[in-house]
């Protein structure tokens, strides 16, 4: 049985759309999703790993949070940031908020609607340029916050090649720009002081399934089993 070209393009931008929102996260990396108000930690336990990396889709309904890439295990007088930080980032990007959540809405449901009602002509087109109009508004903005945003012109003509080349990708550009920062906030300092005693006990009790894990997989080797001992108590501390 054939597939009609329009049901072709209505798969091609859910596809696209998830597989550029999936992360590749490391063993010891949670996520951090990120308001000028709220915040959230995500800690995915590895059940599938793809060349030891943890896949993580992370809430499709939010594109327009900053997503921050966090480890629970900095190296010791690494030192940390505090959590305002994030929260200042997430404050500059304010503007997209509005653009980032219509071109979702256009890209996902207006134009699927749009192709499938109507076939491949001159409303699908309408809708195609209304979400380009969008993405460009959105890079213009960037563009004009690069400083702020700690981006080169180099990174800004990377994002909108991706972006304009392959417009469901445009959905994700505020998580992306998250994601680009290097972040020494810790984790688990914000969970033991900012989440409730049930949210932390969940966060809790994955980064320890995950050092479990390491110690069974290096019993065998001494020297690594103290270290991560000693990791384990110090973490335990600050949960404590």
């Amino acid at each position: 049985m054939s597939v009609s070209t329009e049901v072709l393009i209505v798969l091609g931008l859910y596809g696209l759309h998830l597989y550029d929102a999936l992360i590749l996260l490391l063993p010891r990396e949670m996520i951090l999703s990120c308001s000028a108000s709220r915040y959230a930690l995500s800690s995915p336990y590895p059940y599938l790993t793809i060349r030891g990396r943890i896949p993580y889709l992370p809430n499709l309904l939010m594109p327009h949070r900053p997503l921050f890439r966090l480890s629970w295990a900095h190296e010791a007088g690494a030192g940390s940031q505090p959590l305002e930080e994030a929260q200042s980032f997430a404050r500059r990007l304010q503007p997209l908020d509005s653009m980032t959540s219509i071109t979702g809405l256009l890209l996902l449901v207006a134009l699927p609607v749009l192709v499938l009602t109507f076939g491949v002509g001159l409303f699908f087109l309408y809708g195609l340029l209304a979400a380009y109009a969008l993405i460009v508004a959105m890079l213009v903005v960037i563009h004009a916050k690069r400083g702020v945003l700690g981006l080169t012109t180099r990174d800004v003509v990377a994002l909108a090649f991706d972006a304009l080349a392959c417009p469901p990708f445009a959905i994700n550009l505020v998580r992306k720009l998250g994601l680009r920062q290097p972040s020494m906030i810790d984790p688990l300092e914000v969970a033991a002081t900012k989440l409730s005693r049930t949210d932390a006990g969940i966060l809790w009790r994955s980064v320890k399934r995950r050092l479990d894990d390491e110690l069974l997989q290096s019993q065998d080797d001494v020297d690594a089993t103290a270290k991560l001992r000693r990791l384990y108590a110090d973490l335990e501390g600050k949960m404590s």
